[in-house]
């Protein structure tokens, strides 16, 4: 059997931040980001999120060697586009939710796109 390349156009770096999210049906929550791309992320969250809920979502970043002293915000508009489980369930502690970052500023992007590209240098 052979292994089939990665199919996503935006390659995932392990990583554990802070992801702060506001929506008007699920209200705000925080979160921590298991992986991180330009295309997304995967959270772990104490709370169920449906399916296609769309929310605003602020992503806590390191600051940047010599230029900033806390962390760097980004913000984006994302969609969950997977959660496991996929229904609430009273002894869950945390749901894995994956979101697709639908619209993002291009400061933000570029912001994003150096702290990626720092993270991917390092492993």
């Amino acid at each position: 059997m052979t292994v089939s390349p990665e199919k996503r156009s935006h390659p995932r770096v392990k990583d554990r931040l802070t992801l702060r999210s506001t929506s008007p049906a699920e209200g705000a929550s925080e979160m921590s980001t298991t992986d991180l791309s330009l295309g997304g992320a995967q959270v772990a969250a104490s709370r169920f999120v449906p399916l296609m809920t769309r929310v605003e979502v602020t992503l806590l970043l390191p600051p940047e060697e010599g230029t900033e002293s806390g962390p760097r915000p980004v913000r984006a508009e994302a969609v969950v586009v997977r959660v496991n489980p996929p229904a609430p369930q009273a002894e869950i502690e945390h749901y894995q939710i994956a979101l697709f970052f639908s619209r993002m500023e291009q400061r933000d992007r570029n912001a994003l796109a150096r702290y990626l590209s720092s993270q991917s240098r390092e492993f």
